[in-house]
């Protein structure tokens, strides 16, 4: 059954100083790609041969597609718009409010900038990819990773900015990457989490509705 579950204390509450700290805005996943299957054919030992024999050849890195045009296809930019349900009510609730939300996502800066725009968010941290003197991307990104580590202390940078108390800060995410994120908030939210995730959160909600959010915190 779908559920939001708080601590028995209930979610930090009132409407001064409240900041609201999280990444799971977009409706499709970063990390989920879609995989094409041979006409005809079902997933088998061919396929994952395949695959296995070109990440030997091409080792991950950060940045992707290098020597690409650093612009996004009609396709992946209409994918990138996507949001998850809910997204554009929660943060105009909060704002409505006099709290302010803010976005840090380990996707890249160039897909999340356009969303948060959209949404009217302006406390923005994701990974930028590089592009040469040619507006072809190298493969690599620029400055510091964003990871579990500067996801927690990009918490307290957005705090910070808007004269919010940590304490009264709420954070949500669904990656093991965003367990420091979730612990360090006044309150931490597993959105449709994982199981590691939703073991560790003070509250849940496991229902794809972002503005679930806004009972939890009483608006």
């Amino acid at each position: 059954m779908p559920s939001c579950t708080a601590p028995a204390g209930g979610p930090p509450t009132g409407r001064d100083g409240r900041g609201l700290h999280f990444h799971q805005l977009r409706g499709d996943r970063g990390d989920r790609r879609r995989r094409r299957l041979p006409r005809g054919g079902h997933p088998g030992h061919r396929t994952g041969d395949a695959r296995r024999d070109r990440l030997r050849r091409e080792p991950r890195r950060p940045g992707r597609h290098p020597g690409r045009s650093a612009g996004l296809g009609a396709r992946r930019r209409h994918r990138a718009g996507l949001l998850h349900p809910g997204a554009e009510a929660l943060v105009r609730t909060v704002q409505d409010a006099g709290g302010h939300v803010g976005l840090v996502s380990g996707g890249f800066i160039e897909i999340v900038a356009p969303l948060a725009a959209r949404l009217g968010i302006d406390l923005v941290r994701a990974n930028r990819l590089e592009v040469d003197d040619h507006g072809l991307l190298t493969g690599r990104t620029v400055g510091e990773v964003v990871d579990r580590r500067v996801k927690e202390h990009q918490l307290g940078v957005f705090a910070q900015a808007v004269g919010a108390d940590p304490r009264r800060t709420v954070a949500m995410g669904d990656g093991a990457n965003d367990l420091a994120m979730i612990a360090a908030a006044g309150l931490g939210v597993a959105f449709c989490a994982k199981p590691v995730v939703r073991e560790q959160a003070p509250a849940q909600i496991t229902f794809r509705r972002l503005d679930a959010l806004c009972g939890l915190l009483d608006l």
